[in-house]
């Protein structure tokens, strides 16, 4: 292309342009343009001429575009018709969508651009002059200032066609005008953003329907879901499941009931008073239709550690409203392990009451499911070890309590060794080689075989068995053997928890009520997404809460849903808590009839009941390998929990699991991911540049992403990351550097983008990092924009009139990053 000077008139001002025009349909001739820079009106000469013009090097690109558009010349309208302009080739000059609704139209100039305030800008890399020239339909030409552009394929029917902005080179090419947020609010209509109402209007709108009949109604159907699940209970289809699923369900609790009893230091018999009792209340108020609900070996495990921490031996027998211990019948310990564990359950359910009263099942979250996992599978390792001594027939090892207990624990262990019973040993290794033959190996393919829906009770049949041969052999006579001893029938009395006690084991009740209910509501959300239902957090802490409080009073201790018999019940058909309803009821006969005929049962069963039941939770150690590979971070929380439950205790390793959780939630916040982004070619999507080799950087922009809340935490770290990922310094380096020095850290950088898709909060400190980061770009010549804004990012920034304490002339907030970018492209320099 060549220049020629420029002999328009003084008076007149005018550009004339010659342009090469390449296309098969017209002669290899002149195109004389003459622009009238006064006037609304385009004349185009139909005399075709080289390329040849004193205002610039200019460039016709075909592409496609509709041509039935209002035409504009550097922001001027012209209406001209198509024939008008050029009666022969039908060229017109149109800009695709529309002008820059500039008050002042904009001149064009063969240094760079006027802005709306008649200042010269001189154009940059990345700037395009937006007009284009457009032929016939399906095709356009852009005029571009410094650049080629690469031609545009024609659409194969002919009609319009959207292309990408972005040359090859990262250069982009503006196909429409951008669109602004408050373009679509006042386009679309903005909903107003709605203040929080004062508590007290709050109060005075809703206390009269708060007593409204209807409100009591649902209050009411609200506490007690069995009402209303009752009123459409199907009977022809579920009561039979019910029926037989509540008797599974009863097998199980009997073995459970009587291991999970002793594993808690207190009376077998008081094992199956949690049962019992707690089943009732939680089938009344529980929202899981499949949750079985009683005694659980973590439970267990905690109130038995409850007790070691204030010097109550467990292993007593119940002597009125009194419990003895056999060790010390002579100095009484301060309290008695019943009344631990029913304070306890107490205290644990007043916790979980007044949780579930003030809506904090969301509180849950604290334990993530690492922090569960790692917390039950140290729980099981304590719990592994308080059965070893009566596996074997082993003296007793000390009441330890405290950091390195396990360790304490297992020296005693190892030097009580000498005391090995070899029948009760033999026993035991007869009854877990049995049990996990059967569950492994033999009960699937005997359900598939004979079509049983649930596997057969071996747990029950084996204490049945075991009992039997106890009793013929007189084993605890004959062989030393430990047995059960006296277990009472009948119900127990009324009676009230030691309420001095209850204040001493308030961290106790606390750690017992928050481990049991995540692990209750995590295990009721698996089945409830099962079969498609809704579990409500919050009422399942009023319900668990309810079951322990009311149950303390029958010499229970905390209860909490099963792992174990909550997927049995399941499998044997279970439809609602009716089932619960129907175990109790066979556990009821249980106690009032059937308690004496377990006098002489092998406590060494029990155990191996125990051991093979946490068989799964103690495997789940495994599961660090895969828990590492997945993330580092998480496998650390895993490992940090797991070792401290083991090595310190039980409440400590759930408090350490609480804290290294939250602590790990805070990196994420404040080291999260961030990226710059590139354009995919041909399209509007912006990726991050790691992921996609073809992401191509465009020219003078950078496009940052940060994929965290942005809140007080992080807002240092949001500010350095992006001026570490675009500019390679820091914040202050480029602040401080001179003029030299800080042109070369920019390089050809022009705009900063910060795509907020993933910024999911900001809060007001975050707000004002943004306006730092704004205004601090702008003084060194750098534009920043704001994209793709949540609706929550955007009220905050409402809300801290973050539009009028920027120094940009225009909102810079766009609603997708292809808005900011064309923005950018059509923006003089500043």
């Amino acid at each position: 292309m060549k220049n020629s000077s420029n002999n328009s008139s003084a008076s007149k001002k005018s550009v004339v342009v010659n342009v090469d025009v390449n296309d098969d349909f017209i002669d290899s001739e002149s195109c004389k343009f003459n622009i009238d820079l006064d006037s609304p009106n385009f004349i185009l000469p139909s005399t075709p001429s080289s390329v040849n013009t004193d205002e610039g090097d200019l460039t016709f690109v075909k592409s496609y575009g509709a041509l039935d558009q209002p035409c504009f010349i550097d922001g001027i309208l012209t209406d001209q018709p198509q024939n008008s302009v050029h009666p022969h080739d039908n060229y017109k000059v149109a800009q695709q969508i529309g002008h820059r609704h500039n008050s002042q139209p904009s001149k064009f100039h063969q240094n760079g651009f006027y802005d709306e305030d008649l200042h010269l800008h001189q154009p940059h890399q990345s700037s395009v002059v937006p007009y284009s020239v457009a032929s016939e339909t399906g095709k356009r030409a852009y005029v571009n200032v410094g650049f080629q552009m690469a031609d545009e394929e024609r659409s194969s029917n002919n009609l319009a066609k959207h292309n990408s902005d972005k040359s090859s080179h990262g250069q982009i090419l503006p196909s429409r005008d951008p669109v602004r947020w408050v373009d679509l609010e006042t386009r679309y209509g903005k909903v107003p953003f709605k203040r929080q109402m004062s508590t007290t209007v709050y109060l005075t709108r809703n206390a009269g329907s708060c007593c409204s009949h209807n409100t009591l109604l649902n209050l009411f159907a609200s506490l007690f879901p069995i009402f209303s699940w009752l009123r459409s209970y199907d009977v022809k289809s579920d009561l039979v499941n019910d029926i037989f699923a509540g008797i599974t369900a009863a097998a199980l609790h009997l073995p459970q009931g009587m291991a999970y009893g002793l594993l808690a230091g207190v009376a077998p018999i008081n094992g199956l008073y949690v049962s019992f009792f707690p089943v009732i209340i939680y089938a009344i108020m529980g929202t899981s239709r499949h949750a079985s609900v009683g005694t659980f070996a973590i439970a267990s495990i905690m109130t038995r550690n409850a007790m070691n921490k204030l010097g109550v031996p467990p292993g007593t027998i119940s002597v009125g409203n009194r419990t003895i211990n056999h060790d010390y019948i002579d100095h009484f310990p301060p309290y008695t392990s019943l009344e631990v564990a029913t304070a306890l359950c107490f205290v644990a359910g007043i916790i979980r009451l007044v949780m579930g009263c003030l809506r904090l099942g969301i509180i849950s979250v604290l334990l993530s499911d690492q922090s569960v996992s790692a917390f039950s599978t140290g729980a099981a390792i304590h719990v592994a070890t308080s059965q070893i001594a009566d596996l074997f027939g082993w003296k007793s090892p000390r009441t330890v309590s405290g950091p390195f207990k396990l360790v304490h624990i297992w020296i005693d262990l190892f030097n009580a060794a000498s005391t090995t019973n070899w029948v009760t040993t033999s026993l035991s290794i007869t009854v877990v080689i049995i049990l996990v033959v059967y569950k492994e190996l033999i009960d699937e393919p005997l359900k598939r075989k004979f079509h049983l829906p649930v596997s057969v009770p071996v747990d029950l049949l084996i204490l049945i068995s075991s009992t039997a041969l106890s009793y013929f052999t007189q084993m605890n006579l004959n062989y030393g053997v430990r047995i059960m001893g006296n277990i009472p029938k009948g119900l127990p009395s009324i009676t009230t928890p030691n309420l001095d006690l209850s204040v001493k084991l308030l961290p106790d009740g606390f750690a017992v009520a928050m481990v049991t209910y995540a692990i209750g509501l995590s295990l009721g959300k698996i089945f409830a997404k099962k079969h498609r239902y809704q579990i409500r957090p919050s009422q399942e802490l009023l319900a668990l809460g309810a079951a322990d409080l009311v149950s303390s009073f029958f010499a229970c201790y905390p209860c909490s849903a099963s792992l174990s018999r909550t997927p049995v019940q399941e499998n044997a058909g279970a439809r609602t808590q009716l089932t619960a309803l129907i175990s109790s009821a066979i556990m009821l006969l249980i106690l009032l009839f059937l308690g004496p005929l377990f006098f002489y049962l092998p406590k060494c069963v029990l155990s191996c009941i125990i051991l093979v039941a946490l068989k799964n939770m103690l495997l789940q150690i495994g599961d660090i390998k895969q828990i590492f590979s997945v993330s580092r971070l998480e496998g650390i929380c895993y490992l940090i929990t797991f070792l401290s439950t083991v090595l310190l205790d039980v409440d400590l390793g759930l408090i350490v699991g609480v804290l290294v959780a939250i602590l790990m939630a805070l990196i994420r916040f404040m080291a999260p991911n961030v990226s710059l982004l590139g354009q995919l070619p041909n399209t509007e999507i912006y990726v991050e540049k790691n992921y996609f080799q073809q992401a191509v950087e465009l020219d003078g922009i950078k496009i940052f992403r940060f994929s965290s809340a942005l809140f007080f935490l992080n807002t240092e770290t949001f500010r350095e990351n992006l001026f570490k990922f675009c500019f390679d310094c820091t914040y202050f380096e480029l602040m401080e550097a001179d003029d030299a020095t800080r042109k070369f850290i920019l390089g050809k950088t022009k705009a900063v983008i910060i795509d907020c898709s993933t910024i999911s909060y900001v809060d007001s400190p975050g707000v004002e990092m943004i306006l730092e980061i704004f205004n601090g770009l702008r003084d060194i010549r750098v534009r920043c924009y704001l994209a793709s804004c949540p609706a929550i990012v955007l009220s905050m920034l409402e809300r801290t009139r973050f539009t009028e304490r920027i120094t940009a002339k225009r909102s810079p907030i766009f609603p997708t990053t292809h808005d900011a970018v064309i923005a950018e492209s059509l923006s003089a320099p500043l």
